[in-house]
């Protein structure tokens, strides 16, 4: 039967084996390793999935035309008064 050691050491008919080592061995001697908890049956076998990265092509990238500030007319605005012609003098603000 397989088994698993648990304990730091064991030594017998199945040779010398450490924790965590797999080893066979009798029935009889299993059950009995089992039961003092010196050793355990091996569990299912781990499934470890390795992925790998996912690479893009991206197309080659160009740099994107400069942003324009311009001027836009706009009807409603008429009654504001433009910057070079303020229609007050000062603020009106008593001084404290």
């Amino acid at each position: 039967m397989k088994l698993v050691c648990i304990a730091q050491q064991l030594t017998g008919e199945y040779g010398t084996v450490t924790a965590g080592q797999e080893f066979e061995c009798r029935e009889d001697i299993a059950m009995q390793l089992i039961r003092s908890g010196s050793a355990k049956k091996p569990g299912n076998p781990r499934v470890v999935y390795e992925t790998k990265p996912k690479t893009f092509e991206t197309p080659e990238v160009s740099p994107r035309q400069p942003f324009r500030d311009s001027s836009v007319p706009d009807k409603k605005s008429a009654s504001v008064a433009p910057k070079s012609d303020p229609v007050l003098s000062g603020s009106d603000v008593p001084a404290p």
